[in-house]
């Protein structure tokens, strides 16, 4: 049977964390017809060397290797090879909860909604939970509380923690920016981007995946890798006068001038197709969540 759903988790490095995801993935989804899509990004830990073999027979399954070619570029290439009518990104260190699945794919059935992601808790602390992020005057992101209202809550940034949308959607958007390096803030521009574009983002606080955060990362990140990420978002998006005052507000200079000048130098074009087919700017954005910016 064709899948539905495709799940898709790039992973580098996270031992036994992605065993304990796909078998939670597994325990939850019931009788939906859904695949995995793996995608290996230069571990060096053998965290996925058994995993194809593990789940023979059991659902359709894929494991892609790359070289480290980081978690934008990843996550694209597992969309690729994905069959299912809508796409779910997950970490590979989550755990997802009885109903998950199900309750995103019916939030995305109704109007109005484009993606949608779950509640994001603290692995084994379900008091802790985030419901989606919003930025800071130094466009760093920070997890929300959760509404106070009941049902789906708009929010300025959904974590590919765990995130679904169709697959037409996501090919709509273009996908995730694979010149985004490493690791960072690759869905605070899909999500900045999907919004400018026209698209409506819920957060569903009623599901709830739980997250490992971990207190050291499994590979090193270079602080100027971060910092390409986040430049390269305010340079696609965000005018002139505002892109300097945030920029400004970065540091240290020398790397955030490097990040600026590299953005210019490779992003020029997109920026203008992504200006073009624009259905709010940024000052709509900032007005729309109350932003600092």
């Amino acid at each position: 049977m064709a899948p539905v759903v495709s799940i898709v988790i790039p992973v580098k490095n996270e031992g036994h964390h992605i065993r304990v995801t796909l078998d939670a993935i597994r325990a939850t989804c019931g009788d939906l017809a859904y695949e995995i899509i793996v995608v290996d990004d230069g571990s060096t830990d053998g965290c996925c060397d058994a995993l194809a073999q593990e789940w023979a027979g059991s659902v359709a399954f894929a494991l892609l290797r790359t070289p480290g070619i980081g978690a934008a570029a990843a996550r694209n290439l597992g969309a690729a090879h994905a069959r299912g009518t809508t796409l779910v990104f997950c970490d590979g260190n989550v755990i997802p909860r009885a109903g998950w699945l199900p309750g995103l794919l019916h939030d995305l059935d109704q109007p109005g909604v484009d993606l949608v992601a779950p509640a994001v808790a603290v692995a084994d602390d379900l008091s802790r939970r985030g419901c989606g992020l919003t930025f800071d005057d130094r466009l760093m992101t920070h997890w929300l509380s959760p509404p106070t209202a009941a049902g789906l809550a708009a929010v300025p940034v959904l974590a590919t923690t765990c995130l679904a949308l169709r697959t037409q959607t996501f090919q709509d958007l273009d996908g995730f920016d694979g010149l985004f390096r490493v690791l960072g803030h690759e869905d605070a521009e899909f999500s900045l981007r999907a919004w400018l574009l026209g698209r409506e983002l819920r957060v569903d606080p009623q599901l709830t995946v739980e997250h490992v955060f971990r207190t050291e990362r499994p590979y090193p990140l270079d602080p100027a890798v971060f910092m390409h990420n986040v430049v390269r978002m305010a340079y696609l998006h965000l005018g002139p006068e505002r892109r300097r005052r945030l920029v400004e507000r970065l540091g240290p200079r020398q790397v955030v001038y490097a990040a600026l000048a590299a953005a210019e130098s490779t992003a020029a074009n997109l920026r203008a197709y992504y200006q073009a087919r624009r259905v709010h700017d940024d000052d709509w954005y900032v007005a729309r969540f109350n932003l600092p910016w």
